[in-house]
């Protein structure tokens, strides 16, 4: 249970609950109790992030199972229970899962969805800053990067007939559309290249993939 519990100590998972850094240590352990007792299939949802956690559940009485069963089967008080656990479950205990992400996360994240070797550009305007809202131009399928200092718009694959496929323009965590983009490409053949572009949003640090497709070149 500790185990689960430590997983369950993430900067991701806390963002996706308070929008924020701001929070009780102690109210976001008894929140992720919650996951515990709804099921393995529920628990595997919420580290997949396809369900989150909430402010108005919490299952503190958990936390006392351990001791509570010991004490009866040994006619013991529960304050004497001689156990302690591999993991710790308080609240940024799981150091790895509370470090800071960075553009390098993107990468990584960006290098595992294939096993082609790829080629990483990141996205910056010409006003020295990358932090952009992403659109399509459905009329000549043109990928739009907008610069939310200046303005100005960056036009990828002008000059190419991409085929693609929109991910996201959103982030599904805090509905921001604000990121940092990086673009990754390799060759398929002669005539194709495939590429990937993937979003660090700007508000809660989650890292998407935006859009993918076949550029024919």
């Amino acid at each position: 249970m500790a185990e689960l519990l430590y997983t369950l100590d993430t900067r991701k998972i806390a963002q996706s609950i308070y929008k924020g850094e701001n929070f009780s240590a102690d109210e976001f352990l008894y929140i992720r109790c919650v996951a515990l007792i709804n099921s393995k299939p529920f628990y595997n949802a919420v580290i997949a992030g396809r369900k989150k956690l909430k402010t108005d559940l919490e299952f503190e009485t958990l936390l006392s199972i351990p001791a509570l069963a010991w004490a009866r089967c040994h006619h013991k008080q529960p304050n004497e229970y001689p156990y302690l656990t591999k993991y710790c479950y308080e609240t940024m205990s799981n150091k790895e899962g509370w470090k800071e992400v960075s553009e390098d996360d993107i990468d990584t994240y960006l290098s595992s969805l294939t096993d082609q070797p790829l080629d990483i550009e990141v996205a910056k305007c010409s006003c020295g800053h990358h932090e952009f809202q992403v659109k399509i131009n459905q009329q000549n399928q043109v990928i739009q990067l907008i610069c939310i200092h200046c303005g100005d718009v960056i036009e990828l694959f002008h000059h190419q007939k991409p085929e693609l496929k929109l991910r996201i323009k959103k982030c599904s965590n805090c509905k921001q559309d604000i990121f940092k983009v990086h673009i990754g490409t390799y060759i398929v053949n002669e005539h194709q290249k495939k590429y990937y572009i993937g979003g660090l949003c700007q508000k809660c640090d989650h890292i998407f993939l935006l859009m993918e497709g076949i550029i024919h070149i």
